[in-house]
């Protein structure tokens, strides 16, 4: 993920140039930055923060190691696009929305890439029309050509199911079915749909702008996937029960 984001920076997204990449695995850090221009290379994000030409931050990391990232870029003032989920918990996950709320300002972004996908994007037109009347009930199917062998049930919902989460909120429900072709895997069957929100996000930072799915929307899709999972755990219902939403998160009419 975190190498196709740079290639994405460096050879398809236009108005942004890669400055700095960081890993822990100091080989994969010069391998993802190969070829890039006075790119500088890290093996301490945060470092990486501070490094020269660094204007905005896109975290790539496993989701254990965002809540530090966000923070440290909510410190230094760096707009930032944070790949899903924002905090693999409902604990940390208000952490990072009550840092912000702080600031004043939302410098971050959520990645539910799908929001900017072709086909989302035309279903999320229209339902917003409304000339198919009210919509009743999401259907979501999710399937993958194979999946890792230490991918469990609770890794599906965290990592995969949020996005079905977080497409129902913002479309609303609706009772729909699609399917095709399962493509080797998320990199290939939303490539357009990651160029597209990269784009926007790059786009609007460099507007002083702030668009798409925010921290909220992260801690939304957290807490519901935290109960998705006690759920398979208990084989019972499990409520969501959400903290009061700050007033700088309130509802948008506009963005995508």
């Amino acid at each position: 993920m975190g190498s196709d984001h740079v290639r994405r920076l460096d050879r398809v997204v236009g108005g942004a140039r890669v400055a700095a990449v960081a890993d822990p695995d100091a080989e994969r850090a010069r391998e993802a930055a190969a070829g890039i221009p006075g790119v500088r290379v890290h093996t301490d994000p945060v470092a990486a923060l501070d490094a020269p030409g660094v204007e905005a931050v896109l975290i790539a990391s496993p989701g254990p190691a965002h809540e530090e990232a966000l923070l440290a870029c909510f410190e230094r003032g760096l707009p930032v696009l944070c790949e899903k989920p924002t905090v693999p918990d409902s604990a940390g996950a208000p952490r990072v929305v009550e840092a912000e709320a702080r600031l004043g300002r939302r410098p971050a972004r959520i990645g539910f890439m799908r929001r900017y996908d072709a086909g989302f994007l035309r279903l999320k037109g229209l339902l917003d029309e409304g000339r198919l009347g009210r919509p009743l009930m999401p259907h979501c199917v999710h399937r993958n050509v194979s999946s890792p062998a230490h991918f469990t049930s609770a890794m599906l919902v965290n990592s995969s199911v949020s996005h079905e989460i977080d497409a129902a909120r913002r479309l609303l429900g609706q009772e729909v079915r699609c399917e095709g072709e399962v493509p080797g895997d998320y990199l290939v069957r939303f490539a357009d749909a990651y160029d597209r929100e990269v784009r926007a996000w790059v786009g609007a930072t460099r507007r002083g702008e702030v668009t798409g799915p925010d921290v909220w929307d992260g801690y939304a899709a957290s807490a519901v996937a935290e109960a998705g999972v006690r759920s398979l755990e208990t084989g019972g219902r499990v409520v969501v029960d959400l903290a009061p939403r700050p007033p700088l998160f309130t509802p948008r009419r506009t963005g995508r």
